[in-house]
């Protein structure tokens, strides 16, 4: 193959390629409009009007309190398992012995 041959290739390849490249970069840009668009409508426009739903505040309030409840619960089990592991080192006989034997129900 020459480089003569090589180069008719890359000129073949590069007018498609190209093509493919606009329509997707021209695609992105108008979904991206669109989607600025949406967020204008949802949230800037509402919010530079004051409107906020009591709704809303009262949903945003429930959500923090489920999310408080929840990482009171993984406090609880962090505690939890703290306590374990320094009842299972206080337990055991010295720091080089090997761990007790476990029976495992198979």
């Amino acid at each position: 193959m020459s480089i003569g041959d090589l180069f008719e290739l890359f000129g073949l390849a590069f007018v498609p390629v190209t093509g493919t490249l606009t329509a997707l970069w021209l695609t992105a840009r108008h979904r991206a409009r669109k989607a600025e668009k949406l967020v204008h409508e949802l949230a800037i426009r509402p919010a530079l009007r004051g409107d906020h739903g009591i709704g809303e505040t009262e949903r945003i309030g429930q959500a923090l309190d489920a999310i408080a409840v929840e990482v009171e619960r993984i406090s609880e089990g962090q505690r939890f398992t703290t306590k374990l592991l320094a009842d299972q080192r206080d337990g055991s006989a010295s720091p080089g012995a090997p761990p007790p034997r476990v029976i495992t129900p198979h």
